[in-house]
């Protein structure tokens, strides 16, 4: 039942992460907070766009639902709808895992 807990959330994140690939201005903000990325020393000015761009995407992600809450909240009513064999706990704690997959792609 955890397999296809996990499976559910990865499907999930999964979807979120194209919705955010065709999403225009996130890849806008994102490709302009990777050029920033690129330079080795950035003035104080570029230092506080690249922070503004960084909140701005983080915004946008989520509104998405692309956060580890945003899963555990997707997830929920999927275990209650699946007999309540499984405690929520446990549930909550797979939907993280499969969180700090999503944030290593990120």
């Amino acid at each position: 039942m955890m397999n296809q807990c996990h499976n559910v959330l990865v499907k999930h994140a999964i979807n979120i992460l194209h919705g955010l690939d065709r999403n225009p201005e996130y890849r806008m903000r994102k490709d302009q907070y990777c050029t920033l990325l690129r330079k080795e020393k950035l003035s104080k000015a570029k230092q506080a766009e690249k922070r503004a761009l960084s909140k701005q995407m983080k915004q946008i992600r989520n509104e998405m639902g692309c956060s580890e809450y945003g899963l555990q909240d997707y997830i929920k009513p999927w275990g209650k709808r699946n007999g309540g064999c499984l405690q929520s706990q446990p549930i909550q704690v797979e939907a993280s895992r499969v969180w700090h997959g999503v944030g290593r792609v990120l």
